[in-house]
């Protein structure tokens, strides 16, 4: 029997350049899994995404009749707990059971809206038990007219921007304070770097930097911190160099990685921000 795609669905990250994305899975629900049964379709998981089959019949029609307004409903699951690391929630923060949504035989952009909640406004229970089900997934409409040319649905993830923080601790001595260059000026890269001291930081505003400077009284501390948030990007940014005066300390700069957050309360009764941070030792 021959088996033709009805649609497809592509999930895609700005963090990874726009690139399909597997750390989020798309996985038939159970009503989803009856619904394919009944109508011999094939659901086909794929990195980044998932595939529907239909079986054609001589007139290359499907060959059991898709019900007049069909509807599928997948599961969105996360693969990898670094998933909540370099993606930005705030678009369905709010939302009890995100939602994304699609129909129509041109396939095109998934829409973000609330899902099925009770009357209390709750998830169903299989998702409030389940913490890597991110939410469900519903292509409509699905129909026979698809066939002649699938549709791609697309679900496309932001990244957040978050501020990098360097921390130095050295015992090097000198009067300079470091200073990180951007080989790339046209970026608009840059940091300010400052010492710490025990009378200007404290636990609450600052409490990585407060236990650099408990770990080792001896080495001078320092942080830079990048003057403006920067958009998580898989493709490390090169070209920033560490500078101590007239020493060039390191040439190219590590980025933070996406699994070290720290907090910093950069003015007095603000929210403290959410940051990358690297230690370097020299």
């Amino acid at each position: 029997m021959r088996y033709q795609r009805l649609f497809a669905v592509e999930i895609r990250h700005a963090y990874l350049g726009g690139e399909r994305c597997g750390d989020l899975g798309v996985e038939p629900s159970p009503e989803c899994t009856s619904a394919l049964l009944g109508h011999r379709l094939v659901a086909r998981p794929r990195v980044g995404g998932i595939e529907v089959f239909a079986p054609l019949d001589a007139q290359r029609q499907p060959f059991v009749p898709l019900a007049a307004g069909l509807q599928l409903r997948f599961d969105l699951r996360v693969r990898k707990p670094e998933f909540a690391g370099y993606t930005d929630s705030s678009a369905w923060a709010h939302l009890a059971h995100p939602t994304w949504r699609g129909s129509g035989s041109g396939g095109g952009e998934l829409e973000l809206g609330e899902g099925e909640v009770d009357e209390h406004g709750r998830a169903p229970p299989r998702f409030r038990q389940s913490p890597d089900l991110l939410g469900a997934l519903v292509i409509a409409g699905v129909g026979a007219s698809w066939l002649a040319s699938p549709p791609t649905f697309a679900l496309t993830l932001a990244s957040p921007s978050l501020r990098w923080i360097y921390y130095l601790t050295t015992t090097r001595q000198s009067l300079d304070t470091p200073r990180i260059e951007d080989g790339e000026p046209d970026r608009g890269l840059s940091f300010t770097g400052e010492p710490l001291s025990p009378d200007n930081v404290d636990p609450g505003t600052d409490p990585l930097g407060s236990r650099l400077l408990a770990r080792d009284p001896a080495r001078s501390c320092f942080r830079l911190i990048s003057a403006e948030p920067l958009a998580l990007s898989r493709t490390p940014r090169r070209g920033l160099a560490l500078h101590l005066g007239l020493e060039l300390l390191i040439g190219e700069l590590p980025n933070p990685s996406i699994r070290d957050f720290t907090t910093l309360t950069l003015e007095p009764d603000a929210e403290p921000q959410v940051s990358l941070y690297r230690v370097l030792e020299y």
